[in-house]
């Protein structure tokens, strides 16, 4: 998680700049589930939760959706493609 501060309303923001746009990102959280094949045709993949990246063929762990596991934190919060994804 970004540190974060309190803004004057209330409100909490990442104080730490993404070197990505918002589009970037909804782009590529759109390919963090029912991706098992779209990961088996890609040669490497990352993860959301613990920012690795790593050769697609180190998944062996999908939920029955066809959603992957990350090889080294076993979470889904995962992206398929780096390459294509961003």
């Amino acid at each position: 998680m970004f540190p974060t501060e309190n803004t004057a309303k209330g409100r909490v923001m990442a104080t730490v700049a993404s070197p990505f746009s918002e589009e970037d990102l909804v782009k590529a959280h759109s390919h963090s589930s029912h991706n098992v094949e779209e990961v088996r045709r890609s040669p490497s993949a990352g993860c959301f939760h613990c920012l690795k990246i790593f050769a697609s063929s180190e998944v062996a762990e999908w939920l029955a959706d066809g959603t992957v596991l990350c090889p080294y934190c076993n979470l889904t919060q995962y992206s398929g493609p780096c390459r294509d994804t961003l």
